[in-house]
């Protein structure tokens, strides 16, 4: 017996030994403005789209209020009805030739987000082989002759219980057409309940018997109910499905949906034919209790149509239509019965038309709900196929997008929609016009759109990749490990670059918001859930130029049954919205594994090569993670490897940046830092020279050297006055300088303070309970140092001199005159306050 596939997703970083736990959303609440857009079908008495409206025509609301419109479009084929005609005929179950497709192709192809994807569902499990073909000819001239040569089309079918992708989404429709051939081989199941439903008709239709058959045929008819009831269900479950794999994709969505219809109520008509056939009131059948030829029984069936009321669908149905619209899915369907006949009359049974047409509309109503909600179309009652279509193809061609602002602070909500003409237009029109579109949406979580477009990228091979993420498994002893379950734990890197991502400025450097997600599918289709986890992507100060030619490295442990899966990781850069998806395959056993055995470190296993590039990275990697000596070993392997000037310099600046920073370094790592640093600023450019020039500087200082130290970020300024770097080296040239002489200019205020710590409350003060105000006056020389604080106003218990102290640690951006820095002076208050929250 084949064991089912399991799935579970383990996260780690690079030098992490364990699975880190999905974690929630990790940054602040933010308010979101999105556009919601809203197709919208206008049409006339006759079904025919109505044109020319404006966007001073509609009226929208949103959960009863109204909103305004802040785009609006109107789109038409421009393609008149007869010339499709003509050309219909031509191309009628055949390939058509590129001359003749030519003439379909509009002049510029539509935006991605008005390009429509449309999913051809035919469910054999409902649908009648007879019906079916007869309806598959008209299908085929649709795909082949009726589409945008612009649109997609994919086949799915439904049999059985098992869905399948017979032809997976292309523009050349045709092909599409064409696959359909096979669909019309396929048996289907739909005879075999048709069959059933008859055999229960004929027993009742019988004369003698009345009351022993009447608990049999009624016990017959709940067991036909159910088992319908849970076909449908599974109907339903697989057309949920299918949404959910069109959620993640781009642009217009929809289903063309082929069927013989789902029923709402099943065996509806069944109970009903039990009211007509033991309330026989006409004398149909003989032996019936009310009858002429019958004894009196004590038989009540007048109410039994209501017993099938407990195996109404309707909320399922009213589940898939707001499922469709969360997902922006519209839904069409084609009957393809074709027109009522009443066929029980024919087969000699003695019931009225009216329970063959309470049958129609039973299955009919779930088709009619589901249209009128997502806003599509439902040819139903008719065998007027062709003009069905044309419908069909005149509403994927011609709409209204109307676009509105919505605000929520909260995702995941559902909102209604109305949009109604205003009195003006139907004024001009005289009232005869109809209008739908879909009736609710919802403003989906981050979260559930990454997992919409993990699923699109695992079962329709959507994959959009902007931030250019890569993946790759780590190859080697521990890459795979067996578990004690008989799972398989496959270890795979996930490069993203930090090129392309938003850095934003924070206390250690400059950080990424970057979210990461992860989902699996086996070799029979079965999905696991997602899992989130956040990626903390933070690059130190003076490292940001570097960093943005790395990639940075991240592990996933995915934990499957043996044998091949997909896998898809969604990246997302929380700061821009900006969002990658890409997929990998894996054949979980392959690879040599342990029972018990601890995966190795991503960066011992993984297998590069053996380039200055690559320890570059590696080196990069090790100093995010704080590995100072293996991150001197990488530059150096990259120095031995290249004699190119620029990677050299980047060699030379890591091992300096590694040496400098180690926590207990030695004189000769001051040395060789040094050394280092000063082979990066000799051959860089000025600008390119100042963050090396800074860790020189920083360097000096540290080790003793002040004036040295300060000479060095005195270059920098001399560079580059102005910018993070400068700033820091002005704070570095006040603080590590000696003492400067007085300055006296009360006509000069300085620039901006960029540096200052806190003036500090004394205990004796805070006991003492006093408050008020500490006056300084402070001179600033033209490097930004303070070098003199005055005192003008005092307060006890040593709080002056905690306000001077602190003054005289500030750094200010000196006073400008004539382009050139100044010494200046200025007065300030400190003000006081005791139960303050920042004193």
């Amino acid at each position: 017996m084949k064991r089912p596939a399991t799935f579970a997703i383990a996260f780690l970083l690079c030098s992490s030994s364990g699975a880190a736990q999905p974690a929630p959303e990790t940054f602040g609440e933010t308010i979101d403005v999105r556009v919601v857009n809203v197709d919208v079908w206008v049409t006339d008495r006759d079904g025919s789209p109505v044109t020319g409206l404006t966007a001073g025509d509609f009226e929208v609301r949103e959960d009863g209020r109204p909103v305004e419109l802040s785009n609006f479009f109107e789109f038409t084929d421009g393609l008149d009805a007869t010339a499709r005609e003509r050309e219909a005929t031509t191309f009628r179950d055949r390939r058509p030739r590129e001359s003749d497709l030519d003439r379909f192709i509009p002049a510029e192809p539509p935006p991605p987000e008005h390009r429509l994807s449309l999913m051809v569902y035919v469910d054999n499990n409902n649908l009648t082989p007879t019906d079916r073909n007869r309806l598959l000819p008209f299908l085929r001239n649709f795909l082949s002759v009726q589409l945008s040569p612009y649109d997609r089309a994919m086949l799915a079918v439904y049999d059985s219980g098992r869905f399948e992708v017979a032809i997976p989404f292309t523009t050349e429709t045709w092909r599409v057409a064409e696959a359909t051939h096979e669909v019309a081989r396929v048996v289907g199941s739909r005879d075999r309940i048709e069959s059933q439903r008859l055999d229960i008709l004929r027993e009742l239709n019988r004369d003698n018997d009345v009351g022993p058959r009447y608990n049999a045929v009624m016990e017959l008819i709940r067991d036909f109910a159910a088992m319908v009831r849970n076909e449908v269900d599974a109907s339903i479950v697989n057309v949920e499905n299918a949404i959910r794999t069109m959620a993640g994709l781009p642009g217009r969505k929809a289903i063309l949906y082929i069927s013989n219809g789902l029923p709402m109520r099943p065996a509806e008509d069944l109970f009903r034919a039990v009211e007509e056939r033991f309330t026989d009131t006409r004398g149909r059948w003989r032996g019936t209790s009310q009858g002429p030829f019958a004894e009196p029984r004590s038989i009540d069936a007048a109410n039994a149509s209501l017993e099938a009321y407990q195996y109404d669908l309707s909320r399922r149905f009213d589940e898939l239509a707001s499922l469709a619209n969360a997902n922006g899915v519209t839904f069409h369907s084609v009957a393809a019965a074709g027109a009522r006949v009443s066929g029980m009359n024919t087969a000699d049974l003695r019931f009225s038309t009216s329970i063959e047409f309470a049958r129609a509309n039973n299955l009919e109503e779930p088709l009619l709900r589901l249209a009128d909600r997502t806003g599509g179309r439902a040819i139903v009652n008719t065998r007027n196929f062709a003009g069905g279509f044309d419908s069909i193809a005149s509403d994927l061609q011609n709409r209204y997008s109307l676009g509105y602002s919505a605000t929520h602070v909260e995702r995941g909500s559902s909102h209604r929609i109305e949009v109604e003409l205003t009195d003006e237009a139907r004024r001009r029109y005289r009232g005869r016009l109809s209008i739908r579109h879909r009736d609710s949406y919802i403003d989906k979580p981050v979260s559930a759109e990454m997992a919409d477009l993990t699923l699109a990228a695992l079962s329709m091979g959507e994959a959009a990749n902007p931030l250019a993420v890569r993946i790759a498994p780590v190859r080697g002893p521990g890459s795979e490990v067996l578990l004690d379950s008989g799972d398989i734990q496959s270890r795979m890197l996930v490069a993203i670059p930090i090129g392309p991502l938003t850095l934003a400025p924070v206390a250690d450097g400059h950080e990424a918001q970057v979210r990461l997600w992860v989902q699996v599918i086996d070799g029979e289709g079965r999905v696991s859930e997602v899992t989130e986890h956040p990626v903390p992507v933070l690059v130190k100060e003076g490292e940001i130029e570097d960093a943005r030619e790395l990639s940075w490295p991240f592990a996933v442990d995915v934990v499957t049954a043996p044998g091949p899966h997909r896998v898809a990781v969604g990246v997302r850069d929380d700061l821009t919205a900006t969002t990658s998806v890409v997929t990998f395959d894996i054949d979980a056993g392959n690879a040599p594994a342990a029972a018990g055995a601890v995966p190795a470190a991503v960066t011992e296993t993984l297998s590069l090569p053996d380039t200055a590039e690559r320890w570059l990275a590696e080196a990069a990697a090790h100093y995010q993670r704080s590995e100072l000596e293996q991150m001197a070993g990488a530059a150096r392997r990259a120095l031995e490897l290249t004699d190119d000037v620029r990677l050299r310099a980047r060699a030379w600046n890591a091992l300096g940046v590694a040496l400098f920073d180690k926590p207990d370094r030695t004189e000769q790592d001051v040395v060789e830092a040094e050394e280092a640093f000063r082979r990066v600023v000799a051959v860089m450019d000025d600008e390119a020279s100042v963050t090396p020039r800074y860790s020189l500087a920083r360097l000096l200082v540290d080790s003793g050297r002040s004036e040295d130290g300060v000479a060095e970020a005195r270059s920098i300024l001399a560079i580059s006055p102005e910018g993070p770097i400068p700033d820091r080296a002005r704070i570095l040239i006040c603080h590590s300088r000696g003492s400067a002489d007085t300055v006296a200019n009360a006509d000069r205020r300085p620039g901006e303070m960029i540096y200052q710590v806190a003036h500090e409350y004394t205990d004796e003060a805070i006991q003492a309970g006093v408050e008020g105000v500490v006056g300084l006056g402070v001179s600033i020389d033209e490097e930004g140092c303070v070098v003199e604080v005055e005192v003008l106003e005092r307060l006890p218990h040593g709080l002056t001199e905690s306000a001077v102290e602190a003054m005289r640690r500030a750094v200010f951006r000196p006073a400008m005159e004539d382009g050139e820095p100044a010494a200046a002076t200025y007065r300030t208050a400190v003000r006081f306050t005791l139960d303050a929250e920042e004193p």
